[in-house]
């Protein structure tokens, strides 16, 4: 009964797969302990989660692991373990970590590279949903290394590292890497699901970046290949896309409408991944011509709902209420949501938080306030001199052109733009681009001697 609910599962029947595992554990007795308790909870526990009921994943997990260290199977402990600190990680936030550490090294132990690849996997989640993006990369990446050692690259858990790899690229600015990591990925040929979640990613980084050509284009794919991804866990990242899309091009009501899909749950909500839907929903309310009441009081409501156990949980709550503020004519101090946004060490939110706070000191003729987000580059370590260079990068001038500009030589143009990018922790110079614009820079015609 689990060989059969993991191939519906191949399938995309997540619920269907869910009620075989659920009547194959009502057929197995807690005592005494029995390996094939064991996978079957196991594999319940992982299910469970999926669809974001992580106490019930919990429940299994602990009755996984104690079958498993009943009958003394370590193979059979490391996923079981795996569940149980993946279920505690997104309920308790750091209790959940020495779990998966400890499966991991389990399955290195017993040389299971498939649990391994899945340990890498599911340990950079977690980080990641602690707003620790630098260590989910750093996993991820192991991860993916690992998989193409042993020939797993192609296989589910394989492809899903990548993910994790380019997600926490992208909470860290590094909106080049994680594009380039999620297009090879794709070119290897995942299955159909996985490819479809891989083009989902992909339209979120083309969509924010502005290249909407390319956003529609991936969203497209996407849908042909899985039309309704079940549960905000695999439908954010298309639902964010095309709502972002619709709300920079001035469609609000298209905008609502993916967000409406995608908050309308059937399983539970996730807070990691609705927090930011509903901030994009809220901010589609504060830009729109006539803001809907009802769509601001659902979002409101549900974010009463969410947890804010995370950084960037609480990053993103002060970003929504910053926007119901917005809606509601009140005045809004975004210093707060600036202030969360550092805490949860994200380049595009800082930057946002920026804007909008120079927006408010424009419209109240505060020059010293509106010039703050320039200022807030010092928060990078830039020196005078690499923000002269920076704004420079921004208005589109290569090495060369800066050098003549500001009198240097060329080499010395290239060691500042390489520390820029290092203290910025982007990839490219589109990237550091991107940063200033979003912060206000300009180019200056002064520069310092």
């Amino acid at each position: 009964m689990e060989a059969r609910a993991a191939t519906v599962l191949d399938t995309g029947r997540e619920a269907e797969a869910r009620l075989e595992l659920e009547r194959a554990a009502a057929l197995l007795p807690a005592e005494p302990p029995s390996d094939a308790r064991a996978v079957v909870l196991t594999a319940l526990a992982s299910q469970l989660g999926v669809v974001g009921d992580f106490e019930g994943a919990l429940a299994a997990a602990e009755q996984a692991v104690a079958a498993a260290t009943g009958v003394g199977a370590p193979r059979r402990e490391a996923p079981a373990r795996m569940m149980l600190g993946m279920a505690l990680a997104y309920l308790e936030g750091d209790r959940g970590l020495p779990e998966l550490e400890t499966a991991l090294r389990l399955a290195e132990e017993a040389e299971d590279h498939a649990t391994a690849l899945r340990g890498h996997l599911n340990l950079s989640d977690a980080l990641q949903t602690l707003g620790r993006s630098r260590e989910s990369a750093e996993v991820a990446e192991r991860g993916m290394e690992l998989a193409a050692r042993v020939g797993l690259t192609r296989s589910v858990y394989g492809v899903l590292v990548a993910i994790n790899r380019a997600e926490a690229q992208f909470h860290l600015g590094q909106w080049d890497d994680g594009h380039r990591v999620l297009t090879h990925a794709l070119d290897t040929g995942p299955a159909s699901p996985f490819a479809s979640e891989i083009l989902d990613h992909r339209a979120r980084i083309a969509a924010l970046a502005g290249r909407y050509e390319d956003a529609r284009a991936d969203l497209e794919a996407a849908h042909r290949l899985v039309p309704e991804p079940l549960g905000v866990q695999y439908s954010f990242a298309r639902s964010f896309a095309a709502a972002e899309m619709s709300r920079a091009l001035g469609d609000a009501a298209g905008a609502r409408e993916d967000l409406r899909r995608a908050l309308e749950y059937e399983v539970a909500p996730i807070a990691r991944y609705s927090w930011q839907l509903v901030w994009l929903g809220l901010r589609v309310e504060a830009e729109a011509r006539e803001a809907a009441p009802e769509r601001v009081a659902a979002l409101e409501a549900l974010s009463r709902e969410l947890s804010v156990a995370t950084p960037p949980a609480l990053a993103y709550q002060a970003l929504a209420d910053a926007e119901s503020a917005r809606v509601a004519g009140r005045h809004v101090n975004w210093a707060e949501a600036i202030e969360a946004c550092r805490r949860a060490e994200d380049p595009y939110l800082i930057a946002y938080g920026l804007l909008r706070g120079a927006e408010v000191a424009c419209a109240q003729a505060d020059r010293e306030g509106a010039s703050a987000a320039g200022a807030e580059m010092d928060a990078f370590g830039l020196t005078q001199r690499e923000r002269e260079v920076l704004q420079l990068v921004a208005d589109g001038r290569s090495n060369p052109q800066i050098a003549a500009e500001l009198f240097i030589s060329r080499k010395t143009a290239s060691v500042h733009v390489s520390n820029i990018l290092g203290k910025l922790g982007v990839a490219s110079r589109g990237e550091a681009a991107a940063v200033a614009h979003r912060l206000g820079l300009r180019a200056t015609a002064t520069p310092t001697s």
